[in-house]
């Protein structure tokens, strides 16, 4: 063979390989992409995530409109069991009268409302109707961006569990109406719960609100919000500051509505859309249970609300504090300026 034609062979064949620093300008040049790519494709799951907490409060939504329609009225924002029982304590929520529309028919009739306790399924609470949710999943209660959990676990006691925890809560009015009150302190769990109460938003507490009760318009009314992520105050650090504490989304209002004036499920809107900055003394929030659990989300930028006519609005952290209590009361007569939503 010519030597020459061999050393061109081999030439050639070098040729074709990479060298070390060409291997390092493509790794380089693949991390580059994949930096670039990664931002997006989280920035499209979290959309399609968000999408699908929007359907979320879209159903729940449409639950209220047809409890509406079947009734004449919205259901009360909580309940207290019946009141022939003398020893009656915790009554259910506004979640247990809208499952029917749900698609939980079967939950809904087999559900304990007729005795002393109803909603409360903890410790010493509704023994059939805790393990009636026992193992149920409710997706619709859960957003699925929330690092929050989820509930609905058995805990040690064959008789106690976590409950299915909803991570939205109806809207009982804002701090600024004309029915907002102080709310009667009350300590539990080592800690003081106090804040604003109110009755004017679309799910106040014992009491059925009509549609032609929303003087304001239906489009302009909160009714659900959400309350998917961790939130700080002084002392404290990434706590779940839920309106069911912990208790479920069936958990309703104390029998005596004099000493013991906390709402569960429910909210007053005092602060801000994802608002991560409370007094140090935890105002409105701290405690078994604060009534002004905060309107937030683990979405970026804002948080997602359904409205009393079905409508849902993904509301931006940034709309100011006075706009958000006109449109959490159903009749302060305030006008709101839409292009805002």
């Amino acid at each position: 063979m010519d030597r020459n034609n061999h050393k061109s062979e081999i030439s050639n064949q070098k040729s074709t390989a990479f060298t070390l620093v060409e291997l390092l300008v493509v790794i380089t040049i693949i991390g580059i992409l994949i930096a670039l790519l990664l931002p997006a494709v989280q920035a499209a799951r979290e959309a399609a995530r968000r999408i699908q907490c929007a359907n979320n409060l879209k159903q729940i939504g449409l639950a209220l409109l047809q409890y509406e329609e079947a009734h004449g009225w919205l259901p009360p924002g909580g309940q207290t069991p019946p009141s022939r029982f003398q020893n009656r304590s915790w009554g259910h929520s506004w979640w247990v009268v809208i499952l029917p529309y749900l698609e939980q028919y079967g939950i809904f009739e087999s559900f304990e409302t007729d005795a002393p306790v109803t909603g409360w399924i903890g410790g010493g609470g509704n023994v059939h109707n805790g393990e009636l949710l026992l193992g149920q999943k409710f997706a619709i209660l859960w957003c699925p961006s929330s690092p929050l959990s989820r509930g609905a676990e058995r805990t040690e006691s064959s008789l106690e569990f976590t409950p299915p925890c909803a991570m939205y809560a109806g809207v009982a009015g804002a701090a600024n109406h004309p029915t907002a009150s102080e709310m009667s302190p009350i300590t539990d769990d080592g800690m003081t719960a106090r804040g604003k109460l109110s009755a004017g938003g679309v799910l106040p507490e014992y009491r059925s609100v009509r549609m032609a009760d929303i003087t304001d318009g239906t489009s302009y009314t909160m009714a659900v919000v959400e309350q998917s992520d961790w939130v700080n105050v002084p002392g404290f650090s990434r706590i779940d500051w839920r309106s069911d504490y912990s208790h479920g989304f069936t958990m309703g209002p104390s029998a005596n509505t004099t000493s013991d004036q906390r709402i569960f499920n429910l909210t007053v809107l005092l602060y801000r859309i994802n608002e991560k900055t409370f007094p140090s003394d935890g105002y409105g929030v701290i405690g078994n249970t604060g009534p002004n659990t905060p309107f937030q989300s683990a979405h970026p930028g804002g948080a997602n609300t359904v409205f009393a006519d079905g409508s849902v609005h993904f509301l931006s952290e940034t709309l100011d504090l006075a706009t958000l209590y006109n449109l959490a009361n159903r009749n302060d007569g305030c006008v709101i300026d839409g292009n805002k939503l």
